[in-house]
């Protein structure tokens, strides 16, 4: 229940734009890197400008459990909560008992006065209406960022006596706001910061409910360490010991003979030590190479310990193996993806300001900087035309208006590699037949097809009509920058509006589908970017009863064919429509990232044998692939180790080709293990059992590797 009432709760706020636009705490598409992105750029604006800029952070003491009730109750009034929604809120919050246990003894029960329910799912929301107008009455050019109860105010100006009147004329409006709302400060951990590039020593003197804010000059703000000259040293540091606590879990998994393989290290390397890595990365990747390189060789080690690599390895050999992208490239996904984002949101103060000019005046990069010089090699992404992000869902599941039936699955069929493709074709006429006779139904097939699934979109649609004597065909573009789900959810769109003025539809409709994708985003009524499908089906449900049913993609299914046949031909169309939703251009921009790293890597086969062996399997053959490793050739001509290169054979240096095929103390161990002739390239990227030879072959000849 108080799951539906917060989804419900949430819907109203968001449709009538009731939150502060500086508020991002627990909203969809809103995140903590949004705030301290935004915080960065405004800084790098005030030292373009020549200004100083003096930031405050609000430290909340007990925020969620000193809530008042009864002011929450009145800010829910007039935020246009009513009837009975209000009236389970109010029970919801009132006569809260809690009770400690300790040692298996229980405490009397306390009834709770203020606060509102710590773990609730509806907490948060209530929580952000009781703080929302918080920022509201701020003085000019004194400027907010909340996430939940996690605040920060600035001020830029050219003279720091102007600021520091600014900002105590704004700590007034707060400490007001606190006493009028009963909310406490902690004014002990609440501190400020002077960023300036200035050699001068800047003080500032800010008071709050009579205390003397303290100074900071490298706070803490969402888990991101600023400075005060925004070079992100301690940023950086931070982030590398962080990740290398958490790399010294994955040494104690295994060894070069033993423990987990490969593929299990990077699922937790990508899991558990990279997220630690990319936090905040649209924030600090601004950092000098020297600062940022710390973070990048938290993952040339960790690539090290999964491959059990040698120091010596080249990264690149690293990342061809194991499919990892440069830090740097991943930080340039992660700018693009942001700035993406910002263009979509209607309200966050960010989508303005990346459409102001910026000044060049210091070579000085920073997140708008940045993210231009990346369009500009990308030439598509700055072509786009967003598409803003739907605050909330038009029509919600509890709305009145009628909804399609969503069918995902067919009786009798499974995965499409256990089966057929007869045996999925007879299914899928079967159930057809008996489900939705064709006498009685108007069947509608769409389907959608983008180049390279990200470019030239197309739409098909093939309406067959009851009786089947009339048929329709129907081929469209869907856009420039266009994805496959895009390109199938317009084909569904363009069916719905079609046959809702057709004449000769009746009143029963199926449409097929092969892109289960749109359909369960459709069924779960999650997805705010289908919200013109949602709306177009809605329409037509208004007089007819709609069915939205699954069925599996070339099978030879005649409609199914032809709608593919008509999307395809809708790829060579005219594409006028350039704009994109944000999901769409996070899409657009890794594939185009990932097309970059497939070229620098020409030799990354992802189904390569390496993966399926055992962990002194990989480490063997990883090492002779890369020639590095511990044979006398490597450690001569790289470290100056031992007397020369030569093998003990004396008949060549000792080498992984001399090794595996013409060492002549192991002729006899290599006729027993290949019968056949076989190359090195064979033995060293063939089939698993080619592998495992050569694995076995090494660790039998006795040579370290």
């Amino acid at each position: 229940m108080e799951r539906l009432i917060n989804t419900r709760l949430t819907w109203h706020l968001e449709k009538n734009n009731t939150f502060s636009p500086e508020q991002a705490g627990f909203r969809q598409h809103r995140s903590t890197e949004d705030q301290v992105t935004y915080i960065a750029q405004k800084i790098e604006d005030g030292y373009q400008d020549k200004k100083h800029t003096l930031t405050i952070w609000i430290d909340m003491e007990k925020a969620f459990d000193k809530v008042w009730k009864e002011g929450l109750k009145l800010k829910l009034q007039k935020s246009g909560v009513a009837g009975c929604m209000f009236q389970w809120i109010c029970q919801y919050l009132n006569n809260r008992k809690a009770k400690v246990h300790v040692s298996g003894q229980y405490s009397r029960k306390k009834t709770l006065k203020d606060g509102v329910p710590q773990g609730g799912v509806l907490s948060p929301t209530l929580f952000l209406v009781f703080i929302n107008d918080i920022v509201k009455d701020l003085p000019r050019n004194v400027h907010g960022a909340i996430y939940a109860d996690d605040l920060a105010l600035w001020c830029s100006e050219e003279h720091i006596t102007t600021a520091n009147y600014r900002m105590q004329e704004a700590l007034k409006v707060l400490e007001d706001w606190t006493k009028k709302w009963l909310v406490n400060i902690n004014t002990r951990k609440t501190t400020h910061t002077i960023f300036s590039l200035s050699p001068k020593e800047l003080k500032a003197n800010l008071k709050l409910c009579g205390q003397t804010l303290q100074a900071d000059n490298t706070p803490t703000y969402l888990g991101v360490t600023f400075d005060r000259r925004l070079t992100w040293k301690q940023q950086t540091e931070k982030v590398e010991a962080r990740a290398k606590l958490r790399l010294a879990l994955m040494k104690k998994l295994t060894g070069t003979t033993w423990g987990a393989d490969a593929a299990i290290l990077k699922k937790m390397y990508v899991g558990s030590v990279r997220p630690v890595l990319e936090y905040g990365v649209t924030t600090w990747g601004t950092a000098t190479k020297s600062n940022f390189d710390r973070v990048s060789k938290v993952q040339n080690q960790a690539a090290r310990i999964i491959t059990g690599a040698m120091r010596s390895t080249p990264i690149q050999e690293l990342e061809n193996t194991m499919g990892l992208e440069p830090m740097e490239d991943r930080r340039d996904t992660k700018l693009l993806t942001q700035a993406a984002k910002f263009k979509r949101l209607p309200t966050h103060p960010m989508k303005d300001r990346l459409c102001q000019p910026t000044k060049g005046r210091l070579k000085r990069g920073s997140f708008i900087h940045q993210t231009r010089v990346l369009e500009r090699r990308h030439q598509d992404i700055l072509d786009q035309q967003p598409k803003d992000i739907p605050l909330c869902l038009e029509n919600p599941s509890w709305s009145d208006e009628g909804r399609p039936q969503i069918r995902c699955s067919i009786p009798g069929v499974g995965k499409k590699d256990s089966q057929s493709c007869a045996e999925l074709k007879s299914l899928t006429i079967e159930h057809i037949h008996n489900s939705y006779p064709q006498r009685q139904w108007t069947h509608v097939y769409t389907d959608g097809s983008a180049d390279q699934a990200v470019r030239s979109g197309g739409a098909g649609i093939y309406i067959k009509y009851p009786g089947g004597r009339e048929e329709e065909h129907i081929s469209l573009a869907t856009g420039l920058y266009s994805t496959n789900f895009k390109a199938e959810a317009v084909a569904l769109q363009t069916g719905a509006a079609h046959i809702e003025h057709s004449p000769l539809s009746s009143n029963n409709v199926v449409f097929f589908s092969d892109a289960k994708s749109v359909l369960q985003a459709l069924d779960t009524a999650r997805d705010k970017e289908l919200n013109d499908l949602s709306s177009a089906l809605t329409s037509l449900c208004r007089a007819h009863t709609v069915v939205l049913q699954w069925v599996p993609s070339h099978c030879n299914i005649l409609g199914n064919e032809a709608a593919d046949t008509l999307a395809k031909e809708g790829t060579t169309k005219d594409q006028n429509d350039r704009s994109t939703t944000f999901k769409e251009a996070k899409t657009i921009i890794k594939a185009k990232q990932h097309k970059k790293w497939l070229q620098q890597h020409p030799h990354y086969n992802k189904n390569d044998a390496f993966h399926l062996l055992t962990r002194s399997e990989q480490v063997l053959i990883f090492r002779l692939r890369t020639v590095h490793n511990r044979m006398n050739h490597h450690l001569f001509t790289k470290f100056r180790i031992g007397q020369s290169d030569r093998c003990p054979c004396q008949t060549g240096s000792m080498t992984t080709e001399h090794l595996l095929q013409t060492c002549p103390l192991h002729d006899g161990l290599r006729s027993q293990i290949w019968a056949e002739a076989t190359t090195v390239q064979g033995k060293l990227y063939g089939s698993l059992d080619d592998l495992q030879r050569t694995a076995t072959f090494a660790r039998r000849t006795g040579v370290s590797i």
